[in-house]
């Protein structure tokens, strides 16, 4: 017979195969059986099966959170390539065929050669080799045969070790009770040399949906065997007398069997199974009979076929275009007259196969197998739930129902115990309402305020009261359900609904000192609304006014251009034209595919950065779009070597977000978003470097989120980009995420965040915005807060005039003193006051202790017992608005004479002078000594540091004495000589010392 002839018939003209077998037998059986009879090649299938033509899917790079095991029987070869690798974590080659009596293989189905079993690999899928053995006495030979056994497990670890895979699934179907040992002693040997000889290896069985004979000991398997397979399907099978679903949740007619896949997963858990190991098998098949009538249940006249889900799909606009749902036991079917028939198809679709997963995360085993892959070729609908129900891209419902284990209209089962989280995607509340309520004795619903039985109890149920409507404080409540084993209620069934966090957050930054003068610590309050999503991220930002425009300090992650004069040096145009127009960026090359101004930016300070601008696309063209590069590490590239950008786009209203690797852009998420051509939006982006979240802010609407499973850490550049169009920007921000404290760094070093001082006490040289967002996606309004600086301290006082104009060097006061002085400048915070002190030296305040001045440049001090013949100093400090102070300036003193004839100007002082005065080197004090008598010179700074101190033995007459500076080794300055008779006032004279 023709090959495709055959194959055409198995997918074509199924009951005549079916119909032809008589005794019960799994789908995995009948098929095995089926394909083995035609004598088509593993290798054949890759040529004959034409896998359908898919659109191009964009991936959202969702992270499984659960295990999804595919079986991909050989005759599915070629259709792997529709295959959806990110959504699986193992792959399951249909089969090794063992001979049971030498342990052999009647055949591997091409297994070192098939193009599905290197795929998978390729995609960084767990590969295994599925081992099927089937019939009581096929196994009784094999298991009483060691040397078999053995032979076997040497040839599967070869097998595996040759193909790089990671290990067998064991698929013994018709299990006898009386090889239940015998089976376990194998299963234990397989295990122990498979993960001896491959470590992390896998090793996992098939268990049928309901152990009759008991023959699996999975208790005694659990040490070594990594996963258990229930095969939750054939429940209801080609032979039954009664039409129904292959797979049933719940019990579907209890007068015929009352077995179901929430039992099996009950009973297997209750053996010994942990959660984890355990993982529900579900069809992507189901059966079809000619029944007695349209009624559900119905009797079986006789089977028709197993039908696909690819059949089903394929066929759906005639005999199949109206699914009916039956709650009981949460089945989808298709009823319709043929011929003299009533036909009843029972087939799940996409959701029917949510309501099992909900099943598997309800009860937190450890995820589901699919029987088969392929079933589904040329759809994509089972994929998407797949992703919608076990990643973390999955949306949980605001509105939905959920039941014991019994489901909607059955009882639960003895020793049920589960824990399960209702936690809707962007709720801020959570209210449950109960429709039915009745347990058993001692068995107990609890329910808690918050996400684990660790948050506050709300209520421990039991009996048969119908609770109260259950509100939550927060945005979860969790339940916790325990059955004993003395018996069953009718259970439980309630529907949550949600309230919606649609309210944006808040974010306040706490004042800081008027001025600051260094480093200092900024504090932020940021809060969500009561019983919110909560906050889930904060950033900030610090610019900086250099007196032309506001910048940041991008190697400190922060960015800030407003575009108000010329294009800042720090950018580089490689391509476009581009120039700024009305305070705005503007590209106005339309002819250009893909322009690029790119400028420095240190991307990894920080876990997640937020890119904010406004921006507006025109022009003529009908493919216009723009957008932003971040995360780049080449912007001299076209695509920016490795980098994300998000695009936006007028024509067909699209936001699209892309990854480039090594140049070449990869689009990761397409949204369909009306982006107005010619109207101006704020755009915000967000971007995790270490958990690879990405979102997008239109006019602060969530507009795209996106998960990176392998973000770029760094980043080096961002970068501008447009195609076809016009592209205007304004305001462009990057802000970095921080804690609810954060140091702002002042001063002129690189790593500074505020690099200037105030240009005038009125423009504020820094400036920090705040902006948080929450977990519902919401996003705050920008909060901002000027920031004064002013590090330097006033001018030093240059001349301190002893008395009220003139300096002056005696005075006939007892009571006070004068002083005045030229006035100190800060061109930064402006000058706050004067202080001043008096003292019977410079710099000291032994007379009068500093006081404030306010800002005169004036005083005099009375109340003063001042002393005959003593030189009195006046010292002067001014304090600027940021409180710095500047040098001490010293008056040159003034001599207290309180003779009645009072000692005169012109007596020894009159006659004493110092040339040269401004003086490069020496300089010589020359004077009249009225009389033979000793006299000290002393030679001080500015601040009344003493340089020099001399005394010496002088006669009557004209006298001199020299002063070397060269020799002192001293700096440019004013400086002043007291010279100090023994028989006369002392004098003070000023000099200036010029190099």
């Amino acid at each position: 017979m023709n090959k495709t002839i055959a194959l055409a018939m198995i997918f074509i003209a199924p009951t005549m195969l079916f119909s032809q077998v008589p005794e019960i037998k799994s789908l995995h059986k009948e098929l095995h059986e089926q394909y083995k009879s035609i004598n088509i090649s593993a290798s054949e299938y890759e040529q004959l099966n034409q896998a359908v033509l898919m659109p191009l899917q964009q991936k959202r790079n969702c992270q499984l959170n659960k295990i999804v095991f595919g079986w991909h029987p050989y005759w599915m070869n070629g259709l792997q390539t529709n295959y959806q690798w990110d959504l699986l974590t193992d792959f399951s080659y249909f089969s090794y065929d063992v001979n049971p009596n030498n342990g052999q293989a009647y055949t591997t189905n091409s297994w070192s050669t098939a193009a599905s079993v290197t795929s998978a690999l390729a995609n960084g899928v767990r590969v295994n080799l599925c081992v099927t053995l089937f019939g009581s006495s096929n196994h009784t030979t094999f298991l009483t045969n060691a040397t078999a056994q053995q032979t076997l497990i040497t040839n599967l670890i070869n097998l595996v070790q040759a193909r790089g895979a990671h290990g067998v699934n064991i698929d013994f179907e018709e299990m006898a009770s009386a090889q239940k040992n015998n089976l376990t002693t194998f299963i234990t040997n397989l295990c122990n040399q498979m993960h001896a000889a491959i470590p992390n290896s896998q090793v996992s069985i098939a268990l049928p949906a309901v152990d009759w004979g008991n023959a699996f000991d999975v208790a005694a398997m659990n040490p070594y065997i990594d996963l258990f397979i229930i095969m939750g399907y054939d429940y209801y099978w080609g032979g039954s007398t009664q039409a129904g679903p292959t797979d049933p949740a719940y019990t579907f007619d209890a007068t015929v069997s009352s077995q179901n896949i929430s039992r099996s997963i009950n009973t297997y858990l209750n053996k010994g199974i942990p959660n984890s190991k355990l993982i529900l098998g579900l069809p992507y098949y189901g059966r079809e009979w000619n029944t007695t009538t349209d009624l559900v249940p119905s009797n079986a006249t006789s089977h028709v076929a197993a039908r696909t889900y690819k059949f089903i799909k394929d066929n759906s606009s005639g005999n199949y275009s109206n699914p009916n749902f039956y709650l009981k036991s949460m089945t989808n079917y298709h009823t319709y007259y043929s011929g003299s028939n009533w036909r009843q198809c029972f087939i799940n679709n996409a959701f029917t196969l949510g309501k099992r997963y909900d099943m598997v995360n309800q009860r937190n085993i450890g995820g589901i197998g699919i029987w088969s892959l392929g079933g589904d070729d040329g759809y994509t609908d089972l994929w998407n739930k797949i992703e919608e129900k076990f990643t973390n891209c999955s949306v949980i419902s605001c509105t939905d129902t959920i039941y014991d284990m019994g489901g909607p209209m059955g009882d639960y089962y003895n020793d049920e115990n589960f824990t399960f989280v209702i936690s809707p995607t962007g709720a801020t509340q959570v209210n449950m309402n109960f429709s039915s309520f009745n347990l058993g004795t001692g068995d107990t619903l609890k329910i808690y305020n918050g996400n684990s039985v660790g948050t506050s109890l709300i209520g421990n149920y039991t009996g048969a009261n119908l609770p109260a409507t259950i509100n939550s404080l927060g945005n979860a409540l969790t339940l916790s359900f325990k059955s004993n084993a003395s018996g069953v209620g009718s259970g439980w069934g309630a529907t949550w609904n949600c309230i919606m966090d649609a309210v944006s957050p808040t974010t306040q930054i706490t004042p800081v000192a008027t001025w600051v003068t260094q480093d200092f610590l900024v504090s932020f309050l940021d809060s969500d609304n009561q019983s919110g999503s909560g906050v889930d991220k904060s950033f900030y930002t610090v610019s900086d006014f250099n007196g032309d425009e506001w910048r940041s300090n991008s190697s400190r992650g922060f960015f800030t251009d407003n575009f108000n004069t010329v294009i800042h040096a720090d950018w580089i145009n490689y391509s476009g034209t581009w120039n700024t127009s009305n305070s705005f960026l503007v590209q106005s090359n339309e002819a250009l595919d893909n322009t690029n101004i790119s400028t420095a930016l240190t991307q990894n300070l920080s876990n997640r950065y937020l890119y904010h601008w406004k921006g507006k696309i025109e022009g003529t063209g009908t493919n216009k779009r723009a957008g932003l590069h971040f995360f780049s590490d080449n912007p001299s590239l076209p695509n920016r070597g490795n980098s994300y950008f998000v695009y936006f786009r007028t024509d067909n209203n699209k936001v699209q977000f892309y990854k480039v690797a090594n140049d070449v852009f990869t689009l990761v998420e397409d949204i369909s978003y009306t982006v107005n051509e010619g109207q101006w939006y704020d755009y915000k982006v967000s971007f995790d470097r270490i958990t690879g979240k990405a979102q997008v802010w239109i006019d602060n609407l969530p507009v795209l989120s996106w998960i990176d499973p392998a973000p770029y850490q760094n980043g080096t550049h961002i970068s501008f980009r447009s195609g076809n169009c016009n592209w205007s920007v304004d305001s462009l921000s990057v802000l970095r995420s921080r804690s609810s404290n954060s140091t702002v760094n002042v001063g002129l070093n690189n790593n500074d965040d505020i690099r200037y001082q105030n240009m005038d006490p009125l423009t504020s040289a820094g400036i920090i915005k705040s902006v948080v967002s929450d977990s519902a996606g919401n996003i705050s309004t920008l909060t901002s807060m000027f920031v004064n600086v002013d590090w330097t301290a006033p001018d030093d006082v240059t001349i301190v005039n002893d008395g009220t104009g003139s300096d002056i060097n005696y005075t006939l006061s007892s009571g006070e003193l004068s002083a005045n002085w030229l006035p100190s400048f800060d061109p930064h915070s402006g000058l706050e006051k004067y202080l001043y002190s008096i003292g019977t030296s410079a710099g000291l305040a032994d007379v009068v202790n500093w006081t404030d001045n306010s800002i005169n440049s004036f005083v005099t001090h009375t109340g003063l017992s001042l002393t005959h013949g003593q030189t009195y100093y006046f010292s002067i400090q001014a304090i600027n608005e940021a409180g710095l102070l500047s040098s001490i300036s010293n008056s040159d003193g003034q001599i207290v004479d309180l003779n009645t004839g009072g000692l005169t100007e012109n007596h020894f002082a009159a006659n004493t002078k110092i040339h040269p005065n401004p003086t490069s080197n020496k300089a010589n004090v020359i004077f009249n000594n009225p009389s033979d008598q000793k006299i000290k010179f002393i030679l001080f700074d500015n601040s009344g540091r003493e340089i020099e101190n001399k005394e010496m033995f002088l006669l009557k007459g004209m006298n001199h004495f020299e002063f070397d500076f060269l020799k002192e080794n001293i700096s440019e300055g004013l400086y002043f000589i007291q010279i100090i008779p023994e028989s006369n006032p002392a004098i003070t004279l000023k000099l200036i010392y010029q190099k």
